[in-house]
């Protein structure tokens, strides 16, 4: 919340209200600042993997993903994780990938 669309850090909305950076990830790890938020991300660093090869995945093939692309997902999100799940990783293996390719 801390950043503006244009990347520009702030403080205050322009309306004046005080930025809440505050949120909870998956319903589990609640956090109040982009710190905690990066610990959060740190400790569930394989479904956030996930979470962003699907939506890789939807962006590739201008369809959404299903049911059916868990398979596909998995196997991309377990080829990165020798890589430490690099976003370079996740992108190579998506493009390798039946999902992608068929």
């Amino acid at each position: 919340e801390n950043y503006d669309a244009a990347g520009i850090w702030r403080n205050n909305y322009d309306n004046g209200r005080v930025v809440d950076p505050s949120g909870e990830l998956f319903a589990r790890h609640t956090f109040s600042n982009i710190i905690e938020f990066k610990e959060a991300l740190l400790i569930e660093k394989r479904r956030f993997a996930e979470a962003v090869t699907s939506h890789l995945l939807s962006f590739a093939t201008a369809r959404r993903t299903s049911v059916s692309d868990k398979t596909s997902i998995g196997q991309i999100v377990d080829a990165a994780e020798a890589d430490d799940y690099r976003f370079h990783s996740l992108i190579h293996h998506l493009i390798q990938s039946e999902a992608f390719r068929r």
